[in-house]
């Protein structure tokens, strides 16, 4: 079996799927939806300030105390960068989330039902199986993401005033894309070493909320993958440090190629046993 085949087979398993789209607009929803819910929640936010004081003003009582007025001025402040960071949350969370539950299936999902054995004993060797699944997927999710973000500052310039610089937007779309890829690689290896979709889903929503905490308490949370969501609200709003970036980068990069290898590594010391009634890897 030659590579082309196996990597058409993966294409066609998840365009026909409509997993890909999934991937795609389960990312670009939120590019559009969090700057509009924002200002939507900014204009409510001024209209039920107006209401209470009009009321005010006819009762003769004071409603609201001025840390209440604090809390809903906080929305007439917020700008387009602010919008924009503030979305990267829901990119590298909420998105994220949605994005393992669609990739369920090509990560483990195969060796758990054994559909895999035919295919390996037809030539399907560990590389081309594993090879274009850490191509596909990872790469779609991290265009979605990088394109997800410079339609989120473009709607976020439309809605609010301000304005990006263009090496803010490059590096905070390449922070979430690439921050996306890895942890569908990170499920990948997960499920495909353990054979278990459903707790590669879990493992990696773990990891993802306990890792940064962890590092974050050991004052250790900077240069690695975890770090990119805040590298891409801090390219919004504030200043970057230039080592953290390149560093969080690098790391991330070959944190990566590691579970790549890890994953091949693994699927290649497997021997399949014909000895009982059932094959097994």
């Amino acid at each position: 079996m030659k590579f082309s085949s196996a990597f058409k087979k993966e294409f066609m398993f998840f365009t026909r799927t409509m997993r890909m789209f999934g991937v795609i607009l389960s990312i670009m929803i939120f590019s559009v939806a969090d700057p509009v819910m924002l200002k939507g929640m900014g204009a409510l936010m001024n209209t039920m300030v107006d209401t209470i004081e009009e009321q005010s003003e006819a009762t003769g009582y004071e409603i609201f105390s001025e840390e209440d007025k604090a809390v809903f001025e906080i929305f007439d402040q917020i700008d387009a960068s602010t919008a924009a960071a503030m979305a990267v949350g829901d990119f590298t969370s909420t998105a994220v989330i949605i994005v393992l539950l669609i990739l369920m299936a090509p990560s483990g999902s195969e060796q758990k039902k054994r559909s895999i054995i035919i295919p390996r004993c037809a030539g399907l060797t560990p590389k081309m199986y594993v090879t274009p699944k850490f191509i596909l997927y990872p790469v779609t999710a991290f265009l979605s993401g990088f394109l997800g973000m410079f339609i989120c500052a473009g709607v976020s310039s439309i809605l609010f005033e301000g304005s990006f610089e263009f090496t803010s937007i490059l590096l905070s779309a390449v922070s979430v894309g690439l921050y996306i890829a890895f942890v569908i690689v990170l499920q990948l290896t997960i499920g495909i070493c353990s054979e278990r979709p459903g707790v590669a889903v879990i493992s990696v929503l773990a990891a993802t909320a306990i890792i940064p905490t962890m590092l974050s308490y050991f004052r250790v949370d900077k240069f690695n993958p975890f770090a990119l969501p805040s590298i891409a609200s801090e390219a919004f709003v504030a200043e970057i440090d230039p080592v953290n970036v390149g560093v969080s980068l690098i790391v991330t990069v070959i944190l990566t190629l590691i579970l790549y290898f890890t994953t091949l590594f693994v699927l290649t010391a497997r021997q399949i046993d014909n000895s009982g009634n059932e094959a097994i890897l």
